[in-house]
């Protein structure tokens, strides 16, 4: 509808290898079972004054990597990353698969990706539905 290039390959592809990484993203999260650590929240050793200390910094943990902070995701989020890794690899697969010859009806196409895009009139001589 929005991606003339897209053919039922690529969806399918895209589909697939959505779908498991997404369910391998949320099976290691569960394993792994990441939590953030807690803030303090206790004044017990807060002076009585309303005034700011500054005290030593302590030092900071080991930074851990991207790969292991994608199991640290909300799963609010989950959908998001789902459906970003579906169309980027169902675009890639379908213009990589090179299927010529294949043609799109433009009533398929919402009206604003109509615009953008290009109707070759020399070969849709014969049926101007088809792009």
């Amino acid at each position: 509808m929005a991606f003339p290039k897209a053919n039922a390959r690529g969806a399918t592809l895209g589909l697939v290898i959505g779908l498991g990484s997404m369910m391998f993203i949320s099976v290691m999260a569960f394993v792994k079972k990441k939590t953030l650590p807690h803030l303090p929240t206790s004044i017990d050793q807060c002076p009585q004054s309303n005034g700011t200390v500054i005290k030593s910094m302590e030092p900071v943990e080991e930074i851990e990597s991207w790969a292991e902070k994608i199991f640290q995701l909300s799963y609010l989020l989950y959908s998001l990353v789902a459906a970003i890794i579906t169309v980027t690899t169902g675009l890639l697969f379908s213009v990589g698969s090179n299927s010529k010859g294949v043609c799109t009806d433009v009533k398929y196409l919402h009206p604003a990706i109509r615009k953008f895009v290009r109707i070759d009139i020399a070969r849709n001589s014969t049926n101007d539905d088809k792009i």
